[in-house]
């Protein structure tokens, strides 16, 4: 299922594979609306910023643009640049707006495009791919960047222009979502827990695993500072490369013994300051 709020937090839009958008009433916990049209699952909602429109993705390849207060279809796109590809037994977030809700941006195959809703025209193709599929797409809070991550699990991301466009790395989540910032971004990935990055710094920051063994959650800062549970040095070790090129293993302990080094729990900060 995919939902998403209003801008002003007094509604929210679900789709599913019964292939309906539902706008919900907050305040009453009720059903408003029920947009029919799509013929396959929903895969993607994306609530424009100035509350008015509601866009919609699904598996019959089609981006459908609503009117959600008034439960109205305002549009239906089913002819694009570039094919639009489903990417199967994935959750995908393939629709941003811009800031301005004039453009809605739409993920395609290994593309991205961006949708002029009020002329309905599209402009340049941009490419943000590594190979795979583009399956998420998320614009900042202040407008001025938009993160694209494709199949492989390379994030990409775009400034205020096509030339501005930089690879950040691999496996920096799945469903990145950004700080108030537009700077900062955590990111969760299946094997990894959650990342922090940076993009101005374009460095990694520090990682949350929610859950290892024996109920056990740990906090890494980007300088090896950690913090968690109770009990939890006793699941993890430290990998060191020695000056001779070879790498070995310690414990905390051993760790912290063999190159006076103290662990400082507060400099385990999953986002810096």
């Amino acid at each position: 299922m995919r939902v998403v709020w209003s801008p002003d937090g007094k509604w929210l839009a679900t789709g599913a594979t019964d292939k309906l958008v539902r706008v919900w009433n907050v305040a009453t916990g009720k059903i408003e609306h029920e947009l029919a049209g799509h013929t396959g699952t929903i895969w993607s909602l994306a609530w424009s910023p100035d509350g008015t429109r509601l866009a919609s993705a699904a598996e019959d390849k089609t981006v459908r643009l609503w009117n959600p207060l008034a439960g109205k279809l305002v549009a239906t796109y089913d002819q694009f640049p570039e094919a639009m590809h489903v990417y199967p037994n994935h959750k995908l977030d393939a629709l941003a707006w811009t800031t301005d809700s004039r453009w809605l941006w739409i993920a395609l195959t290994n593309n991205i495009v961006p949708l002029d809703v009020e002329t309905v025209t599209f402009g340049p193709l941009e490419n943000f791919s590594n190979g795979n599929v583009i399956t998420f797409l998320n614009t900042s809070p202040d407008g001025q960047r938009l993160l694209a991550r494709e199949g492989y699990g390379w994030t990409f991301v775009r400034g205020r222009d096509a030339q501005d466009r930089r690879l950040l790395g691999q496996y920096l989540g799945m469903t990145a979502q950004w700080h108030p910032d537009s700077r900062r971004f955590l990111g969760w990935e299946y094997a990894y827990g959650t990342v922090g990055f940076d993009v101005e710094t374009n460095r990694r920051l520090g990682l949350l695993f929610p859950w290892l063994t024996g109920d056990h959650w740990l906090c890494l800062g980007p300088t090896g500072h950690y913090r968690g549970s109770p009990g939890v040095e006793d699941q993890i070790v430290y990998v060191a490369m020695l000056p001779d090129g070879s790498q070995r293993t310690y414990t905390p302990a051993e760790f912290a013994k063999q190159f006076a080094w103290k662990n400082d729990p507060e400099k385990a900060e999953l986002l810096g300051k």
